[in-house]
């Protein structure tokens, strides 16, 4: 009886551990997780929109995660959003959790009925501008030598 009740127990300390873990979502196209919190740090890998992970602390700006393939690093609160409840979504119906499309207009001011309209109104756009800009890569080494001399960033005061 007492093996049963130590194993329930367990059960019920995991449980409640897991589920009191804040899950935070990548909210843009691509980011980078860092070994350490900084932007010009090692990357341990790439993440892109809508990955998931499980937050494990927070220091300047900078969230320490794990990743769901157990990869843990640094990524950049600019990049992060906590998950959305699905509690909401029990009580509002099938339908009350927006789609990863909506969430990223909707961070950007838009949705698609609005994009919609002003591309009618906007015809003479050329909207594949849009693509290649997104195409373009700064190099990772001209960025910080610019941020250097420049004195921005993580150099802004000199060390």
């Amino acid at each position: 009886m007492k093996k049963v009740f130590l194993g329930i127990t367990l059960l019920i300390v995991f449980i409640l551990g897991f589920s009191a873990s804040e899950i935070l979502v990548i909210k843009v196209q691509t980011t980078a997780l860092r070994t350490e919190p900084r932007f010009f740090a090692s990357v341990k890998s790439l993440l892109t929109f809508g990955d998931q992970m499980e937050k494990v602390g927070f220091q300047e700006g900078w969230y320490q995660v794990k990743t769901l393939r157990g990869v843990s690093g640094w990524v950049h609160s600019s990049a992060v959003q906590p998950r959305p409840s699905k509690l909401a979504a029990l009580t509002q119906g099938p339908r009350a959790q927006p789609t990863a499309s909506e969430v990223a207009l909707a961070s950007k001011g838009f949705n698609r009925q609005v994009e919609s309209a002003y591309r009618k109104r906007h015809p003479e756009i050329d909207y594949s501008w849009v693509d290649r800009m997104l195409s373009f890569k700064a190099d990772q080494a001209a960025i910080e030598k610019f941020l250097r001399e420049g004195r921005l960033g993580e150099w802004k005061e000199v060390k």
